[in-house]
């Protein structure tokens, strides 16, 4: 029988009953291995209350509810009971006397589509990655019996996951603590207080818990403990660790505790949750605890106060009487969503909070989730609590002539290390597996500068550039990093290692202070190589200027829909028509005018560039490379609004639907119907349509232009539908992009100011003087002279056609040509092309990425600006500069003066040299 699920809420529908069925079979499994195997519904939850000091209330327990709920259907309720009742006595009936946890542990990581763990961020670490964290955390066993004797005389060691998954750091900690000290009698007990683990998923957390049951009943047996293993508690919650606590005093005095929790943002503003002081009141578990009580029996919020008073006392309850009815307010929206165990993870917050500032210990792997995936109500609450996420967070390089255009994405874990740091007492030990893009990404710029000056690096481990996934079902750049909560001492070296796309490394101990790329900026990005090339860095640094100081670094254009736009042949012309066959193989036909040479970032190698395919190109290149406009049909949008890029674009077949949200729709569709008709009075005519539908119907024309115009105002929205838009003097480009008019219109990049087959990122600076251009992805830099038109030849005819540079091309522009050339020249070269490696983005198959932000950093020789370098072998280039670049580069040493200009030895320039080709170009020696 097949499946039908209907949009997104039938899919987390249907997850959330299979980890309901997934959650009672593992909680049946973890009861038969302690001992306690339940035969019968009644007698789960029965045992599940004996032991809560194990297992929590769970969002998941909603099934022994609905089976006892006389307010459901009988025959519902019977049929729930029987399924529950049959998978508990099967469960009962079979021995697990065999299960261990290396048969269990990926259970968790098969179920979850590979999807839906990619959304969570969540992925199974394999273990040789775990002990690695550990290792660099300095968890061994003089570190764990040190913990052992602190809390045989009372203290509470903890060591905190704080987004713990099934639970695989915990197991390791837990297998080291029993090989250390495996004989001591109350070692189960030191485990239980010792290790804590948190996780948003309550599925996981339920995993983790068996996990870690498994592990204890299998070690304890071999130690040959007769008795089977049943833990006092297990310390694993469901919570979200990001929660913050803070104390408030309002004007009155009054004392106010206030927790903000991310994962619940959707509910409060921030996910905030404010209650009376504990001290003054009652305690947070015990309000919770009335509140939920209250809005089960469908009290209003007068009634819970009443009830309040009877606990605590008229006078206290009107004290803080707004606040509570906030609250319960809260606590009821979450009743009536049908998801009342959401108050067990508020509750779990308390506990959560109550954490920080005593841990010995944070270690794991927190969740890697772009900002982009995340809801904006929980990007709001990170941005309000957390500084690593605040907009004076990122790294900003302040390029003088270089935009850095795009705001890049802050990744989910930089606030886990934040929040870490939080969970640590002082000298305590953070170490973690996370993405490496926050050793050179903007977004990370705070938490580097945090990092460097008010805590002691212990360890950085980089396998961005290593070849095998580290994690199941998923391509990504790791980072093992270790950290004490302490001010460095003077002159104190982080042990750093690096992996080469070889598998192979290098180990090497840096000065804390020398990892930043700027010594004046501690937000700029790390560099990881050895000391001696670090000093010989910053010596480049201090003879040249940064790139982006000198010129805009430029992307190609972007058309968010190559598919559409990218030609891979053409196959006939006829009468300036082409006939070309698109690069995903579909055969179109489009007018010869708006076909132009298309440069991808593969079609560029060094003094070396080819253009095969062409790219419908619909900018006006004779007008300033604006977007192409029929100027009569944009004149009519513009005069009554439609342009102006409030509102949206959409469309129902070849109609323009723009929309505008209103408090007054009748109103604003009157106004846009008044301005559409003075375009009469410009010289142009707007005549009524009959029949009509919708509000008003026209024909306007302008200039020789017409366009069929509708407007429509309700619930809350002036619509207006256009028809007959067109690309001037283009039929066939018209048909071809109104037939795409619906995803053409959902690019990120659109904008309702654009027509539907709009090109981005088009200026006419694009297009002009001596362009230097390279690849964004390659696995050093790539740089060719790229011009602004060309000769090509297809269908026996020679045409000179615009060079267009897609996204993937990034590039300068120069007037002289001299200078031109010896940029080119620089860029190729092996200094140049090694150096970059230092702080660029690393990407798959051993790529760097060579974008405005990543280009910008590059130190250009003063001695190339002021042109005393290489000028007795650089005459003025005449044609073509590559033609030129590459005779020089062949004939002429022209890294000797260019070492001479930037003040390295020859042993500094090796050493830069040797070590960028060992880290992505070293070739397998054959034996």
């Amino acid at each position: 029988m097949g499946l039908s699920l209907r949009g997104r809420n039938d899919e987390w529908r249907f997850l959330f009953a299979i980890e309901t069925y997934l959650h009672l079979l593992i909680r049946l499994i973890a009861l038969s291995k302690l001992g306690v195997a339940p035969s019968n519904l009644d007698k789960m939850q029965q045992a599940l209350n004996r032991l809560r000091g194990i297992f929590e209330h769970s969002v998941f327990e909603w099934v022994f509810i609905a089976a006892s709920d006389t307010g459901l259907n009988p025959n519902v309720r019977e049929s729930i009971k029987s399924s529950l009742n049959a998978l508990v006595s099967i469960v009962y009936h079979i021995d697990f006397g065999g299960l261990t946890f290396d048969a269990f542990r990926e259970v968790y990581q098969n179920i979850l589509p590979s999807e839906v763990r990619r959304s969570l961020g969540e992925f199974y670490t394999r273990e040789d990655v775990v002990d690695e964290v550990l290792d660099a955390a300095g968890l061994d066993g003089d570190a764990l019996a040190a913990l052992y004797e602190r809390w045989r005389t009372g203290e509470k060691p903890i060591i905190l996951d704080p987004a713990c998954g099934s639970g695989s750091f915990l197991i390791r900690v837990a297998r080291r603590i029993l090989k250390v000290l495996g004989g001591k009698p109350d070692v189960a007990s030191f485990i239980e207080d010792v290790l804590v683990g948190i996780d948003i998923n309550p599925f996981a957390v339920e995993m983790s818990k068996l996990n870690l049951i498994l592990v204890l009943a299998e070690e304890l047996a071999l130690s040959g403990r007769a008795q089977a293993y049943v833990p006092g508690r297990i310390r694993i919650y469901w919570g979200d660790s990001l929660a913050v606590l803070k104390s408030i005093k309002d004007p009155l005095n009054r004392l106010y505790v206030s927790i903000s929790i991310p994962s619940l943002s959707g509910i409060t503003p921030q996910g905030e949750f404010k209650i009376p002081d504990p001290a003054a009141f009652i305690s947070a578990e015990s309000l919770l605890e009335v509140s939920c009580e209250c809005a089960s029996k469908g009290y209003n919020a007068d009634d819970f106060l009443k009830e309040l008073e009877g606990r605590v006392g008229a006078s206290l309850v009107r004290t803080y009487a707004e606040t509570l009815r906030n609250l319960y307010d809260a606590i009821s929206k979450i009743y009536r969503s049908g998801n009342s165990r959401l108050i067990e993870l508020i509750k779990d917050s308390f506990i959560i909070s109550d954490l920080i500032g005593r841990c010995d210990y944070v270690i794991g792997n927190p969740p890697w989730v772009r900002a982009r995936e995340l809801s904006g109500s929980v990007r709001s609450a990170l941005r309000e609590n957390f500084k690593f996420f605040s907009e004076k967070s990122p790294y900003n390089p302040s390029f003088a002539k270089t935009r850095v255009p795009f705001k890049e994405q802050h990744d989910y874990s930089i606030a886990f290390v934040e929040r870490g740091l939080a969970f640590l007492r002082n000298g305590g030990i953070l170490s973690y597996v996370i993405t490496s893009k926050v050793l050179r990404s903007t977004y990370a710029g705070e938490m580097r500068r945090t990092l460097l000056v008010e805590n002691t690096i212990l360890r950085l481990i980089d396998y961005s550039l290593y070849p095998r996934p580290l994690f199941q079902d998923a391509i990504n750049y790791p980072l093992i990093i270790a950290v004490r909560k302490l001010k460095p001492s003077e002159g104190h070296e982080v042990d750093v290692t690096v992996f080469n796309t070889l598998e192979e490394k290098r180990s090497f101990r840096v000065p804390q202070n020398m990892l930043p790329l700027s010594g004046v900026d501690l937000k700029s990005p790390w560099i990881l190589a050895p000391q001696s090339i670090i000093n010989s860095l910053r010596k480049v640094l201090k003879k040249g200027a940064r790139l982006g100081d000198i010129y805009e670094v430029s992307m190609g254009v972007k058309t968010a829909k190559n598919e559409l736009y990218f030609i891979a042949n053409i196959l006939g012309l006829n009468g300036g028509v082409v006939e070309a066959a698109l690069i995903d193989g579909t055969s179109i036909r489009v007018e010869e005018d708006l076909i132009q040479a298309l440069v991808r970032g593969r079609d560029i190698d060094p003094f070396t560039l080819s253009h095969e395919q062409f790219i419908i190109f619909p900018v006006d290149v004779k007008g300033g490379f604006k977007q192409l406009w029929d100027p009569g049909q944009k004149f009519i949008l513009e005069e009554p609004g439609l342009l102006s890029g409030e509102g949206k674009v959409k469309c129902s077949a070849a109609t323009l639907i723009y929309e505008r949200k209103t408090d007054n729709p009748q109103g604003l569709c009157s106004e846009v119907a008044r301005r559409a008709m003075n375009i009469s009075v410009a010289g142009g005519s707007a005549n009524p349509k009959a029949p009509c539908s919708v509000n008003y119907c026209f024909t306007i024309t302008y200039g020789g232009s017409s366009l069929d115009v509708s407007v429509e105002g309700g619930n809350g929205y002036c619509r207006v539908y256009v028809d007959g838009l067109r690309i001037p003097n283009a039929p066939h480009a018209t048909r071809h992009f109104t037939a795409h008019l619906s995803s053409l219109l959902k690019r990120d990049d659109y904008k309702p100011y654009y027509p539907p087959w709009a090109i981005f990122r088009v200026s006419e600076e694009k297009f002009r003087d001596y362009r230097i251009a390279w690849q964004e992805m390659a696995k050093h830099i790539e740089a060719c002279f790229l011009p602004v038109r060309t000769s090509v030849k297809y269908c026996g005819v020679e045409r000179w056609k615009i060079v267009v540079p897609a996204q993937t091309v990034y590039f300068i522009n120069e007037k002289d040509a001299g200078k031109a050339l010896k940029t080119l020249v620089y860029l190729n070269s092996r200094l140049a092309r090694n150096l970059m490696k230092l702080w660029a983005w690393s990407a798959r198959e051993g790529t760097y990425r060579h974008d405005a932000y990543v280009m910008g950093h590059l130190p250009i020789p003063h001695a190339l600006l002021e042109g005393t370098l290489w000028e007795k072998h650089l005459v003025s280039p005449r044609g073509d500069l590559n033609e030129a670049g590459r005779e020089i580069a062949e004939n002429t040493d022209v890294e000797e003066e260019l070492m001479g200009a930037l003040g390295l030895e020859w042993n500094e320039y090796k050493e830069i040299i040797e070590y960028g080709c060992w880290l992505n170009e070293k070739k397998h020696e054959k034996k």
